[in-house]
């Protein structure tokens, strides 16, 4: 591949060669919530995919980063979030799944992807609630064990913003809280 094209990754790893006028900038932001005892992080996918990630998206043209987060969340979670500190960011040439209808305008975007520490609001509501236990046929949102994260299939810079979160917060709130009802005995 020359300088002509730019290699652009899917959803699920496949890459594609992208050509490079065809390749836009394109801002991205992301919420990393816990529910109150940290336990657990709130993570969601779409029907396109069968790979985990942090509620989010893309930044519109004129909008500012804490009220993409509020919007994406509220469309992708329906949860209402109040928007913390930055707390990490990646960079990524992405490209839409190939084996999607031809879209004349797809190409591909070199996101820059920011991530906030958010907090939810409310409980998640079931419309938009995935059940992990139907063997992942369905799409949508759930809260995920920290400590099952190693075993989940999920986007390694959102992987990384969840880690970052955690020690930022072990740092700036002290640990989480120990779970004193251990069910293991």
């Amino acid at each position: 591949m020359g300088g002509d094209t730019i290699i652009c990754y899917t959803h699920d790893g496949r890459a594609v060669a992208v050509p490079r006028a065809q390749v836009r900038p394109r801002p991205s932001v992301y919420g990393v919530a816990f529910t109150e005892d940290r336990g657990q992080v709130l993570l969601t996918r779409d029907r396109r995919s069968t790979v985990w990630e942090l509620p989010g998206g893309g930044v519109d043209p004129g909008e500012r980063a804490a009220a993409a987060i509020v919007r994406e969340f509220q469309e992708e979670v329906g949860l209402p979030v109040t928007v913390g500190p930055p707390i990490y960011f990646a960079d990524a040439f992405f490209s839409p799944d190939p084996g999607a209808p031809p879209d004349p305008a797809a190409g591909g975007w070199y996101a820059l992807k920011l991530f906030y520490l958010v907090t939810a609001h409310g409980s998640l509501d079931p419309h938009y609630e995935e059940s992990r236990a139907g063997g992942g046929a369905n799409y949508g949102a759930a809260w995920v064990p920290i400590d099952e994260l190693e075993n989940v299939a999920m986007l390694a810079d959102h992987y990384d913003a969840v880690q970052r979160a955690v020690h930022w917060l072990d740092a700036t709130e002290g640990p989480a809280a120990a779970d004193d009802t251990d069910d293991d005995d």
